[in-house]
């Protein structure tokens, strides 16, 4: 998985460690998303491993790839639950994926109303940017 990978959070240089937040990145790119998943759970349960600056890091590289991975909502839902700080941002990204169409992929944009539903009322300055069609009662 790791062989030739460039750090996707912490830089590009040649000689830099994989850190854990690059770890976490990579298992978004997983073809197993099963394992994936439980990988990326139990890096996150790791007590003193990740702080919510680290959570931060990994869900700003997240939201930013292209193609957006399956995992990212997944992923977000633990980072708001197990880092209430970041509550904060929720609306943040939640507007970045509205502006990425985030409701044309069905895994995605189920994660995506979970995320609205369960972090109401941070939530609602993201949902009062969704097209009509697609708004969250």
């Amino acid at each position: 998985l790791l062989a030739g990978a460039r750090p996707a959070v912490g830089g590009d240089r040649d000689d830099q460690k994989i850190t854990g937040a690059d770890l976490i990145v990579f298992m978004h790119e997983m073809k197993d998303y099963r394992a994936a998943a439980q990988a990326i759970q139990i890096a996150f349960e790791t007590p003193g491993v990740y702080s919510h600056q680290t959570a931060a890091q990994i869900l700003n590289t997240l939201i930013d790839m292209e193609p957006l991975p399956i995992l990212l909502m997944r992923t977000l839902l633990q980072c708001m639950s197990q880092f209430p700080r970041l509550l904060d941002l929720v609306s943040r990204y939640l507007s970045h994926l509205i502006q990425k169409n985030i409701w044309e992929n069905t895994i995605l944009w189920k994660g995506f109303r979970k995320c609205v539903v369960d972090y109401r009322p941070r939530t609602f300055p993201a949902v009062l940017l969704l097209p009509q069609k697609h708004q969250i009662a």
